[in-house]
């Protein structure tokens, strides 16, 4: 498997899975902030080869998330 595959089946899963990771992700419970989208990087225009996506939250913040294969 690689990096790739690896960035690609946790967009999938965070893009899918909002309430479990909204709960692990989210801010205080008053500010109501979840995940609003998970995009790769290209989708999302960055510019590297590296693995990875974008996490976007409902409050506008964002997250990049790189996979490096370390073996």
């Amino acid at each position: 498997m690689t990096a790739h595959e690896i960035a690609e089946a946790l967009q999938g899963l965070a893009a899918t899975c909002d309430d479990p990771l909204t709960e692990y992700l989210a801010a205080p419970a008053d500010d109501d902030v979840c995940v609003s989208d998970a995009v790769s990087y290209s989708e999302a225009g960055v510019l590297t080869h590296d693995a990875g996506f974008v996490l976007r939250m409902s409050n506008g913040t964002e997250f990049q998330v790189t996979i490096v294969r370390s073996r």
